[in-house]
């Protein structure tokens, strides 16, 4: 039986110039292959179709996917400890478990340098792959050492170099990676095989660009409270013991934290940190002094994300933070609002100002804070911002002189200083909400009655601030739209087989013109 041997785990065929195969010559050539053995050269064909990455067709890796998932079930390649099979049966096995390393080979070269189509599917066929090898073993394990498992988690650590030395991560790419992490015994592995993987990365010198995509892929893990228990490999030992999880996630985050990294790459390291990293450890209280020189920086959004991993320390760990009110205040600026986490920051002010039993110079401080805040927002933030003011002053009724003053200085002579960095002292309790008033008057309906709500009659019960905190200027045009449809009167409806007079048409036309002038106040922020 003469066949083509492949050279090494990386081997090169002769290279063979010719046209793609057609997707219905692969399914006949893969129908033939698993047929009969005779036509096994049918496979160096296929594996010749991948010298160039950015030119692999995806039903090339299709390809691969259909004839290895049925190698592996039949075990046509699978070593066992008494093997008696013949020396051509022998030398046939180890011929397909060189070219299954092959295969793996340039699956990992099309996931890191292939195009987005072929990416994706490299991604799905090396996942169903591990998925397959994990229950049927190429070659048999020895009897498991302690804290072994069952996993196949050198592949892994093969993916996760690929995809961190990728060139560009598709949101089709991470949106696949987030659905696959769901699986209890990826999300778990993963960890043992970051560990290795930030190991090369710290030794290796890396550059910024490789570092990004190993911190997005490890943001793409699912947040513990809503990890799943379903799991890809229907094995036993699939799941590594919980303590070693935490032992490798400590050893990411301390390779991690000594890295050097641009301001843009830390915003993404915090977000692992605070969302991954902490709720795996057990020792989180060693981290208070990164988080805290990470809530000095002069970053906003570092802050931001630093101030939500404080949060998680005094409620758990109950750590007390030197002026954590005043800090908390000095993020509220102007620039806090072109943030990308200032949702992060506004819900995270709601929580830590929930106390009843605030001083009220310090929530006065904050309520003003906000309403300055309303003369520098476009209307969603304005949304948000007075439905924080309004718990604010409904949880402190003795704060009722700050919005019903009707003998209230002029704005001229408002106390407030807006540059002082502590609240409490920033006068805030001697001035008014007058930036609420003139809110009253705002181009957008949801804004005023929102600010009149504020002024005149506050309700008994706080606003829910989830609704608000994902608002966006589509959402927010959308409901003004419908709101203002209620006011157009339906005179076209009304008279629809009877022809409109001059007055009516006229009148017609200025509806329309005034119902136009409205609209387009809604782009100018």
């Amino acid at each position: 039986m003469k066949r083509k041997s492949t050279e090494t785990s990386t081997g090169k065929h002769p290279k063979k110039k010719g046209k793609c195969i057609t997707e219905t010559k692969l399914k006949e050539m893969i129908s033939i292959f698993l047929s009969d053995k005779k036509h096994s050269n049918i496979l160096i064909d296929i594996l010749a179709q991948f010298q160039k990455p950015s030119e692999t067709p995806a039903t090339c890796v299709n390809a691969v996917e259909s004839i290895f998932t049925e190698v592996l079930k039949r075990k046509d390649m699978a070593v066992t400890d008494s093997e008696n099979s013949s020396e051509a049966e022998s030398q046939y096995k180890d011929w397909l478990r060189d070219c299954y390393e092959e295969a793996w080979s340039k699956l990992l070269i099309c996931l890191e340098k292939g195009k987005s189509e072929c990416k994706l599917q490299s991604l799905n066929t090396l996942f169903k792959l591990l998925s397959i090898e994990a229950k049927f073993p190429v070659i048999k394990l020895k009897k498991k050492k302690k804290n072994n498992v069952g996993f196949p988690l050198h592949r892994l650590k093969d993916m996760l170099t690929s995809l961190y030395q990728s060139h560009t991560l598709s949101e089709e790419v991470l949106k696949r990676l987030s659905e696959l992490f769901n699986y209890k015994d990826v999300e778990s592995n993963l960890w043992l095989a970051a560990d290795g993987v930030c190991k090369a990365v710290t030794q290796q010198n890396s550059t910024e660009k490789t570092l990004w995509n190993l911190l997005l892929v490890l943001s793409k893990l699912p947040k513990l409270k809503k990890g799943s228990e379903i799991v890809l490999c229907d094995i036993k030992n699939g799941v590594p013991e919980e303590r070693l999880v935490q032992a490798a996630v400590e050893r990411v985050w301390k390779k991690l934290s000594g890295l050097q990294c641009s301001p843009r790459t830390h915003q993404l390291l915090m977000v692992v940190l605070v969302e991954h990293i902490m709720p795996r450890m057990d020792n989180i209280i060693f981290l208070t002094d990164y988080l805290m020189d990470a809530l000095e920086r002069d970053e906003c959004e570092i802050s931001m994300i630093a101030l939500q991993g404080i949060f998680n320390l005094v409620l758990k760990h109950n750590i007390e933070y030197p002026d954590i009110f005043g800090k908390l205040y000095q993020l509220f600026t102007p620039e806090a609002l072109k943030a990308k986490y200032k949702a992060r920051l506004f819900a995270l002010a709601d929580e830590f100002l929930r106390s009843t039993h605030l001083p009220l110079a310090l929530v006065a401080g904050f309520a003003k804070r906000y309403a300055r805040l309303l003369l520098h927002a476009c209307p969603p933030d304005q949304v948000v911002l007075l439905s924080s003011m309004a718990n604010l002053l409904i949880r402190h009724p003795d704060l009722k002189p700050l919005y019903h003053n009707p003998g209230g200085k002029d704005v001229a002579e408002d106390p407030y200083d807006e540059a002082e960095k502590d609240p409490v002292k920033s006068g805030a309790l001697s001035s008014q909400l007058w930036e609420v008033k003139l809110m009253q008057h705002h181009h957008s309906d949801r804004v005023s009655r929102l600010a009149m709500v504020i002024s005149n009659d506050l309700p008994s019960v706080e606003y829910s601030m989830d609704p608000v905190l994902d608002l966006t200027w589509e959402k927010m045009i959308e409901k003004e739209i419908k709101f203002l449809e209620k006011k157009i009167p339906q005179v076209a409806a009304k008279f629809q087989d009877k022809p409109l007079s001059s007055k009516m048409e006229e009148a017609r036309q200025k509806e329309i013109s005034l119902l136009w002038a409205d609209f387009n106040k809604y782009f100018v922020c």
